[in-house]
């Protein structure tokens, strides 16, 4: 497995347990999980209300906003390499958010 894959793994669980955290401390009591669905070129993480959270970019760890179901936005919210896995900065708890790196 390459450095790209392993961290795309890493964010995933890494960002589960962060939005889990967040809802756990607004009242929400139950378990949050993001599933990854992998295409050619992106792999689309799907909340548990099946709506299309983020994309990220399989070649280069980058985050891409949702445009819809299928695709992503234009422009790169964030890295799946970033510190704290973007959270905050181009990653919250309802998807990825309007900020550029």
């Amino acid at each position: 497995m390459n450095n790209v894959a392993e961290q795309i793994e890493n964010f995933i669980e890494g960002i589960n347990k962060k939005r889990c955290k967040y809802m756990a401390e607004r009242g929400f009591d139950w378990e949050f999980s993001l599933t990854p669905q992998y295409g050619r070129k992106y792999i689309r993480l799907v909340t548990e209300t099946q709506s299309a959270f983020l994309f990220i970019d399989m070649a280069t760890g980058d985050i891409l906003k949702s445009a819809s179901w299928k695709s992503p936005a234009k422009g790169v919210r964030g890295s799946v390499f970033d510190e704290n896995f973007s959270w905050g900065k181009g990653v919250g708890p309802y998807g990825a958010a309007h900020r550029y790196r």
